[in-house]
C-alpha cells in the first residue's frame, strides 16, 4: 500500500507560483483530496479563492470525482473553487439534469462541459428551460451527436444568451444541423465557435456565414471539414467577418489552388492569428499566400506540416505583408537550418528544431 504525506500549505503556495495550466489545477485538486487539516475551511480555501481570481474558469473544471460526489449528496468545501462541470461521457437523464439545474449550476459556473454525452431532447429542454443556464458563459458539445431537433431546441431557449463559447469538434452536424444552428437569434453574446470535423459542406458553410450572430464571431475553427478553395472565399469576405481575431482553417484541403482565393481577400482589420496547417500548401502555396492582403495584421501564422521549403520561406518573408508577424509555426516542413536563420534575423519566433532539417525530405 502506498502512503501519502499530508500536503502542507507550503505546496498550495509553491503550485499557486505556476502559471495557470490544466495539469496544475489536477494537481491541487488531488491536494485537497488528501487535505485533513482543520484549517481547509477557515484558511486554504479563502488562500485559494483570492490566489485562482486570474485563472481563467474555463480551467477550473471539477474533477468526475467531485462530481460523483456532489451527486450523491456529499458536502465538499473545496467545491466552491469549482467555476466548471464537465458531464464527459455521461447520459444526460432527468435526475442528472435535475440536479444539475437546481443546486449544481449556481452564480459561480460558468462552463458546462457536454463532451461526448448522450441526451434526448425531453432532458434538454429541462436544461435549456431553467434560468440556471443565464450563468453559463462556455458549452463545450464536442463529440456529442447532435441532430436538427436538437439543436432547435437548444437555440430556441431565452437562458443562451449569455453564452460566448459554443464548442462542437468531433460532432457529426452535417448541413442541416448547421443550418438549423445559423438561425439562431438567441446567442447575442457568441464570440468564440468551434465547429472542427463537423461534416460541414459548402451549403452549411453559406447559410452559417449569414446567422445573426457571426458578425460577432471573434474566433472561428472550421478545421478538418472539406472546404476546399470555395470554403476559402466564402469564409475570408470581410464584410462577414468584421470582428474576427483568430481563425483556423487547417487541413481543409486547400492545397495551392485553393490558397489563391486569399489573392482576393481585403485585409481583416482585427485579424491576429491564421492557422492554415496540413493543406499541402507547398512552396508554390506559401508563395501565393504571400501576395495575400489576408497577413496585413497577422501576428501568428501556422504552417505546420504544408511540405514547405526554404524558397517558400524565403518569398514569405519578403512579403510586404508580413510587417506585424511575430510568430510562426512551421513545424514538419522539409525546411533547413538556413531557415532558422532566417527567422532569427527577422526576429520572428518559431519552433524549428534539429529534428526538422535532419529528417530526410520523403518523411514529409
Amino acid at each position: 500500500m502506498i502512503h501519502y504525506d499530508e500536503p502542507v500549505f507550503g505546496d498550495l503556495r509553491s503550485l499557486m507560483q505556476l502559471p495557470p495550466s490544466p495539469p496544475s489545477w489536477n494537481t491541487l485538486c488531488r491536494l485537497l483530496d488528501r487535505w485533513e487539516d482543520d484549517n481547509l475551511t477557515t484558511q486554504v480555501i479563502p488562500y485559494l479563492d483570492s490566489s485562482l481570481r486570474t485563472w481563467p474558469d474555463v480551467l477550473r473544471i471539477a474533477p468526475s470525482r467531485w462530481l460523483d460526489l456532489k451527486l450523491a449528496g456529499a458536502q465538499l468545501e473545496p467545491w466552491n473553487l469549482v467555476r466548471g462541470i464537465s458531464c464527459e461521457g455521461r447520459v444526460i437523464d432527468s435526475m442528472l439534469c435535475d440536479v444539475l439545474t437546481t443546486s449544481l449550476l449556481n452564480k459561480n459556473i460558468s462552463t458546462l462541459v457536454l463532451r461526448n454525452t448522450h441526451i434526448e431532447n425531453q432532458e434538454l429542454q429541462a436544461l435549456v428551460a431553467h434560468p440556471s443556464l443565464l450563468n453559463i458563459k462556455e458549452i463545450d458539445w464536442s463529440q456529442t451527436p447532435l441532430n436538427q431537433d436538437l439543436i432547435a431546441t437548444f437555440i430556441e431557449s431565452s437562458h443562451i444568451q449569455n453564452i460566448e463559447a459554443l464548442l462542437f469538434n468531433d460532432a457529426p452536424l452535417g448541413n442541416d444541423t448547421i443550418v438549423e444552428l445559423a438561425r439562431a437569434t438567441t446567442l447575442k453574446s457568441l464570440n468564440h465557435l468551434e465547429i472542427r470535423n463537423t461534416r460541414i459542406g459548402l451549403f452549411g458553410l453559406e447559410q452559417l456565414i449569414h446567422a445573426p450572430f457571426f458578425s460577432h464571431l471573434k474566433t472561428l475553427n472550421v478545421s478538418d471539414n472539406h472546404l476546399g478553395r470555395r470554403g476559402l472565399e466564402i469564409l475570408t469576405k470581410n464584410v462577414y467577418m468584421p470582428a474576427i481575431t483568430h481563425l483556423f482553417i487547417d487541413h481543409c484541403m486547400l492545397s495551392t489552388s485553393g490558397i489563391e482565393a486569399l489573392l482576393e481577400s481585403p485585409s481583416h482589420p482585427t485579424l491576429s492569428h491564421l492557422s492554415l496547417s496540413h493543406n499541402n500548401l507547398k512552396s508554390e502555396g506559401i508563395e501565393i499566400l504571400a501576395k495575400s492582403p489576408l497577413l496585413d495584421t497577422v501576428t501568428h501564422l501556422n504552417l505546420s506540416y504544408n511540405r514547405i521549403g526554404d524558397d517558400g520561406l524565403v518569398e514569405l518573408l519578403n512579403s510586404p505583408h508580413l510587417s506585424n508577424l511575430t510568430h510562426i509555426s512551421l513545424h514538419w516542413n522539409p525546411l533547413t537550418e538556413s531557415s532558422a536563420k532566417l527567422l532569427k534575423e527577422h526576429h520572428i519566433i518559431h519552433d524549428l528544431t534539429e529534428n526538422d532539417w535532419k529528417s530526410p525530405e520523403w518523411f514529409y
